[in-house]
């Protein structure tokens, strides 16, 4: 199940507590092919407080899934972007 978070960042940040094998995928609202980053829900550089900004989900939307399921991220990138390419974060380099 793919969970979206777009202006709750309280909800976010729960969900990345609670899941914490789970994916992250950072890009735009409304979502481009320019701007598609999968990380890994641990990922320091997704998590705790931004580095810019007080927010995760004002500016970027979050679309999560649990390690299981992380295909679908995969699939939520096809039916809303296209079968576009999307970046690992070089930092936690996740795998699906």
């Amino acid at each position: 199940m793919v969970t979206t978070f777009i202006n709750d960042n309280a909800g976010y940040l729960h969900w990345v507590e609670n899941n914490p094998d789970g994916f992250v995928l950072n890009c735009h609202n409304p979502p481009t092919a320019s701007c598609l980053v999968l990380h890994s829900a641990r990922c320091h550089t997704i998590t705790g407080t931004p580095a810019r900004g007080l927010y995760w989900t004002i500016n970027y939307m979050k679309v999560c899934a649990p390690k299981k399921r992380g295909i679908e991220l995969v699939n939520w990138i096809i039916e809303n972007v296209g079968n576009v390419p999307y970046d690992n974060c070089r930092i936690c380099n996740p795998v699906i």
